[in-house]
């Protein structure tokens, strides 16, 4: 049988062991606490901050599962935020992806057959408890047994005097009859919540006997944080009351801080709504924030620096105080991320100054020196403060202000075979390109012949030698970066969770 790819070639985070970890995690509780008759279902929440990689996590993870044969049912909430009822939605998942893992893994044709007629069922039994009682007892609806709008049936029955004249007409018997309808429209549907969560229990099982399937089954709900609040409150409330069955864990991805705050925007600022989160997750795991470089690689790798820079393309201008790595990009990551760490950047805004960065390349011609600290960190600037970028390229100082955490810097380069090396640090590096962009192409060239070998010459010579002629007048290239930088800040990123 041929070996399935590994799905995890392209984890730049280092996510697997985390998978592995919750993967031996949940298989225990379940074994212990949740797979018994009787027993609920286990829902807990994967919580990380936005950028942080959950959604290919819970993608990589999903397939770890599925190959150990556990069935894993991916729900994308955002996706189907447009949905009225969440359950609605949910359960157009379930049958889309179950029935092809049937297919697949089915033991006889059968067994396929009698689990689609049981799942199609169930899906068209599903309407009396997914429908809420407000909706049963319509307007259309009421004034079908008692001849009159339900609105006016709530209005008499709470004593409005606003309209004596419409209240009048509503008789007792009217009232009562509201009542009636809607009691009975209520225990009907907690009954048909009871026999529904009997059925998918009953389905779950047998899905066992059809394929040999592993329980639990996973059901991971993802991007919740992104939906709309009411839709989120709908989704946790269905899962807890309606999906609750013995066989089924949910992990549901999100950011419990984001989550929380939505939430409060539905019952007010005052609401305890960790409290209220506490109710639907038996755990939170959080998923660790990446950061350095492997956070940088995970940025560059749908990036345009990853197909412009492609390894063994040549490339000047890249920072050598390391001896620099295999692969072009690799040097370019350790860059980025030396600025992130020196700014003190959070995930969302190296996301934003990566767009940035490449906006501002994309005006720059290839195959010429890029300084790509000093891009870095012009992005920062202008992400951090406007005001302060506008001002150091009006007044054209040659200063720059203190970086949040100035990192030390090892250069290392090579004068005839023989290695030199020098402290020094971030902030100076950057200094001496910064001075660059103002100097006269003329002397600074002049300056660097006289001592090319020595730093910080040594850095700054593909770039003070990078000119060209603009009328009558020679232009160091590096000297466009600036505005390159500042048109490209005007450009946000709209995505505002895709992680």
């Amino acid at each position: 049988m041929e070996e399935a790819p590994d799905h995890w070639t392209d984890d730049l985070l280092g996510r697997r062991e985390n998978a592995s970890f919750l993967t031996r995690m949940l298989i225990q509780r379940f074994q212990t606490h949740y797979g018994a008759p009787g027993a609920d279902s286990l829902c807990f929440a994967l919580d990380a901050d936005w950028g942080a990689g959950k959604s290919f996590f819970v993608q990589r993870w999903s397939k770890d599962l599925s190959n150990l044969g556990h069935p894993a049912i991916h729900f994308d909430a955002w996706a189907n935020d447009l949905s009225d009822d969440p359950l609605i939605g949910f359960l157009a998942q379930l049958k889309k992806e179950l029935v092809p893992w049937v297919n697949k893994r089915g033991k006889a044709d059968a067994l396929k057959i009698e689990f689609k007629d049981k799942l199609n069922t169930l899906i068209k039994q599903s309407g009396k408890a997914v429908i809420p009682v407000t909706t049963i007892v319509a307007k259309g609806v009421l004034k079908k047994f008692v001849g009159i709008a339900t609105d006016e049936v709530v209005e008499a029955f709470s004593g409005s005097t606003e309209s004596d004249s419409s209240s009048s007409n509503v008789s007792a018997e009217a009232v009562d009859t509201y009542l009636e309808v809607a009691m009975k429209a209520h225990s009907d549907r907690q009954t048909a919540i009871r026999n529904f969560r009997t059925e998918l229990e009953s389905l779950v099982d047998f899905l066992v006997e059809a394929t040999d399937a592993k329980l639990p089954m996973v059901v991971f709900v993802d991007e919740l944080d992104r939906c709309r609040p009411d839709y989120a409150i709908s989704l946790l409330e269905g899962m807890k009351h309606l999906l609750n069955c013995r066989g089924v864990v949910f992990a549901v991805s999100t950011n419990i801080r984001q989550l929380s705050s939505a939430i409060r925007a539905i019952y007010g600022q005052d609401f305890d709504s960790r409290l209220y989160l506490k109710k639907f997750f038996a755990f939170e795991y959080l998923l660790p924030s990446p950061s350095g470089v492997p956070y940088a690689n995970f940025l560059m790798s749908g990036s345009v620096f990853s197909t412009r820079y492609s390894d063994g393309a040549q490339v000047h201008g890249c920072l050598p105080f390391w001896v620099r790595p295999n692969g072009v990009m690799e040097t370019i990551s350790q860059e980025f991320a030396y600025v992130a760490e020196a700014m003190q950047l959070d995930l969302r805004s190296q996301k934003q100054i990566l767009l940035q960065a490449e906006s501002a390349i994309s005006g720059y011609q290839e195959g010429r020196a890029v300084p790509f600290l000093y891009l870095f960190y012009l992005a920062a600037l202008r992400h951090k403060s406007l005001e302060i970028f506008d001002r150091i390229f009006a007044n054209r100082e040659t200063g720059l202000p203190p970086l949040p955490r100035n990192l030390p810097l090892q250069h290392r380069w090579k004068i005839h075979g023989e290695v030199n090396e020098i402290n020094t640090s971030l902030q100076h590096v950057l200094e001496c390109i910064h001075a660059i962009v103002f100097a006269d192409p003329r002397e600074a060239y002049a300056s660097y012949s006289h001592s090319r070998q020595q730093y910080p010459n040594e850095i700054l010579g593909p770039f003070v030698s990078d000119s060209y002629q603009a009328g009558r007048q020679i232009t160091l290239r590096i000297a466009t970066l600036p505005m390159l930088v500042r048109q490209s800040g005007y450009i946000t990123n709209s995505d505002s969770g895709s992680q």
